[in-house]
């Protein structure tokens, strides 16, 4: 016989330690009744129960006695709500195979749990259950659960005022978590994740919510990466563990995470284990709506290549941001600390070239504002050129220097200082210190500095370092006191020029890189002076370097120019003008140059007979005269009136003229004096190439082949 009951629509507890109360009220003041010969059994509708933060509406159970005290039953609802749950549990369901029902508990060793799993269809399990109504304690626990390809087990308890629960997972399948977490309202990061994990998680509470609990993931070759791809982690192994217990406000504890292998790639840094794990370990305060995480000490520990302390305040939400940070990192190997986080993030752009030793340490606090204080000891930087050769195209040696910076005003004034430099190799730079204001994204000189450049000095009078969005910026003024072209020459590996080299920056300003050089820049070389209007350099360290610009020549000694190339001598003086020029990789692929001697130049001019072969052959021209050339030859130099050379390159040829038009050809060299010289240019257009192999000879001291 089935006895059906419709206890009440609605029973309500004021009290945790009365929730389960009623139905074991229930149990006891219905007793089982016993009829021989048939199967026994009662219905109660218990209608909805709810406590001062949990809800089970419309509670239903079946129980059918077989012999004694062993039963099989059942307990319904259509949904249930409590804060352990993300989201309501719709239509749950207890069916026990094999149990027992007295008049103090209801026990359940084999049954099954299941309940709506939205998207997924329904979801069901094996579960055990055992409720004491004398003790008012409530048992659940299941094992070999199937979830995200892998097993759940989990034993909870209610006692009273108090609860307690744990999980545990085996070979749970990162790639299926996110939709197995749906089916219990867990929204999974919007990212790509595989591999194994194992965990064990538990907690405890009362009416109030959380005490406290544990946890411990253990991951083995996983591997993840973020919607955008900029976040990428693969061959992950190692274990992440801590606890936590309720404290005023919020939660208080304690965590480690050990990264033993596999690789983090992000567009910040790179991260990977060494011979010894990564460690990140400690305490933290979270508040009770997960808003905002401290922590007095978090210590990251890479053996060998960083260690760093910090303590300070985020905001979770609506975004990452910390409200105060305290941060120290002490002496550091800078080699190590570049090759392990920042190259492999740099390959494919011009700092993969950079190169640096030395150590460094540095102190950072941001709270409204951020403070950072910089210091390295004997440090280096090398800049390598790009053509494989392991040369520096840059190189600073020896810094020490203490550098304040802050995020809005002026901080401590910042030195940096050097013992040795170079620039290309033979550019030597001697010793320097720089004071320096690091404020904000600005970097700028407080007061002029000379830095010495072989037998002379850069005088900087200003400079400023500027960052805007992605594009750098620099603005720099000052001059070159004269530097002697024998030991330029001789740095660069040129023939030895006489003269000296000085020059004047009336400003120079790099944005969105390219370099540009505002006004006139004066060069004093040969003992006149080149002007050098509009340069622009792009690319400057990159794989190809730009320069264009516009030069102007006044009063070149021709002397002092011929004999350091091994010409043949001239005398007089040279101007003229380089227009449009541009030069890719620093070989010239465009300009438009006009030289010759000036209208008004009253100083001698003469002119040796191995010039006279040298432009001869440059022209694939000829001599004229009333006196044969084999007679010419008895002559070791000649006088001229004027002498001049245009080059217009374009697309690899250059098309040349002379200082004016002949019946045939054109004047390279117009003839003054007896005997008389005039030398004749017939070719318009000459490959470039060829005609840079020919002067290359001639300042070997050759004489150039003329095919």
């Amino acid at each position: 016989m089935i006895v059906e009951t419709d206890i009440s629509r609605q029973v309500c507890f004021l009290t945790a330690s009365r929730r389960v109360f009623c139905l074991a009220l229930l149990l006891i003041i219905l007793p089982a009744p016993r009829y021989s010969g048939g199967a026994d059994g009662i219905v109660l509708s218990l209608g909805s129960l709810s406590g001062e933060d949990w809800l089970a509406e419309e509670l239903l159970l079946r129980v059918t006695w077989s012999t004694g005290d062993l039963a099989r039953f059942s307990l319904t609802a259509t949904r249930i709500e409590h804060p352990l749950l993300t989201r309501p549990l719709i239509a749950p369901r207890i069916d026990c195979q094999e149990g027992s029902v007295s008049g103090r508990e209801v026990r359940c060793s084999k049954g099954e749990m299941s309940f709506a799993g939205g998207g997924l269809g329904k979801v069901a399990f094996p579960a055990r259950f055992h409720w004491d109504s004398l003790d008012h304690v409530v048992q659940f626990s299941f094992d070999r659960l199937a979830f995200a390809g892998g097993l759940l087990a989990s034993d909870c308890e209610l006692r009273d005022n108090t609860w307690s629960c744990a999980v545990s997972g085996e070979q749970l399948n990162l790639k299926k978590l996110p939709g197995a977490l749906a089916a219990f309202g867990v929204e999974a990061p919007n990212a790509t994740l595989s591999g194994p994990l194992d965990l064990e998680l538990s907690a405890k509470g009362d009416a109030q919510g959380v005490k406290g609990g544990r946890w411990k993931v253990g991951f083995h070759t996983a591997a993840f990466s973020d919607s955008r791809g900029e976040f990428l982690g693969e061959g992950l192994t190692g274990w992440w563990k801590g606890d936590y217990k309720r404290s005023r406000g919020g939660f208080q504890g304690q965590q480690i995470l050990s990264l033993d292998r596999g690789a983090v790639l992000s567009p910040f840094g790179f991260l990977q284990p060494g011979k010894k794990p990564l460690v990140i370990r400690s305490d933290f305060v979270l508040s009770k709506g997960l808003e905002r995480l401290s922590f007095n000490r978090f210590v990251y520990q890479h053996p060998g290549i960083l260690a760093f302390t910090a303590r300070g305040e985020l905001n979770l939400s609506p975004r990452l941001v910390p409200v105060n940070l305290n941060l120290s990192v002490p002496p550091t190997d800078i080699a190590r600390f570049l090759d392990h986080y920042l190259m492999p993030v740099l390959g494919g752009t011009s700092l993969e070239r950079l190169r640096a030793s030395g150590r460094f340490s540095m102190e950072m606090q941001q709270g409204k504002d951020m403070e950072v204080k910089l210091k390295l000891v004997d440090a280096g930087v090398d800049y390598l050129a790009g053509d494989g050769s392991g040369r520096s195209d840059l190189a600073i040696r020896h810094i020490d220097s203490i550098l304040y910076w802050h995020s809005a005003e002026p901080p401590a004034v910042s030195n940096l200082s050097w013992r040795s430099g170079h620039l290309y190799e033979g550019i030597t730079i001697g010793p320097s210190e720089l004071f320096l204001s690091l404020a904000g994204s600005e970097v700028a000189l407080k007061k002029p500095v000379a830095i010495p450049v072989l037998d002379g000095s850069l005088q900087i009078e200003r400079l400023v370092l500027g960052q805007q969005d992605e594009d750098s910026s620099l603005v720099l003024m000052g001059y070159l006191t004269p530097i002697s072209m024998s030991v330029v020459s001789q740095a660069l590996g040129w023939p030895e020029l006489s003269g000296m080299l000085s020059g004047m920056i009336p400003r120079a300003a790099y944005e969105k890189g390219v370099l540009k050089l505002d006004g006139t820049t004066l060069v004093r070389v040969f003992d006149g002076t080149v002007l050098v209007r509009n340069l622009q350099l792009e690319d400057l360290f990159g794989l190809l370097p730009t320069l264009q610009a516009e030069i102007e020549i006044k009063k070149l000694d021709l002397e002092t120019l011929t004999s350091t190339f091994s010409f043949g001598k001239i005398t007089g003086k040279l101007e003229g003008k380089v227009s449009g020029l541009r030069l890719e990789d620093w070989q010239p692929v465009s300009f438009d140059a006009r030289l010759g001697t000036p209208v008004d130049d009253k100083t001698s001019h003469r002119i040796s007979q191995r010039a006279v072969d040298n432009i001869t052959n440059l022209g694939g021209s000829g001599v004229s005269g009333a006196i044969s050339r084999s007679f010419l030859r008895m002559f070791k130099e000649f006088g001229y009136s004027r002498l001049g050379i245009s080059c217009r390159l374009h697309q690899g040829v250059c098309e040349m003229g002379g200082v004016e038009p002949a019946q045939q050809g054109y004047y390279l060299v117009k003839g003054g004096g007896v005997p008389r010289i005039d030398i004749l240019g017939f070719n318009r257009r000459t490959d470039w190439k060829v005609l840079v192999d020919k002067l290359q000879q001639i300042s070997e001291g050759g004489t150039p082949v003329v095919e």
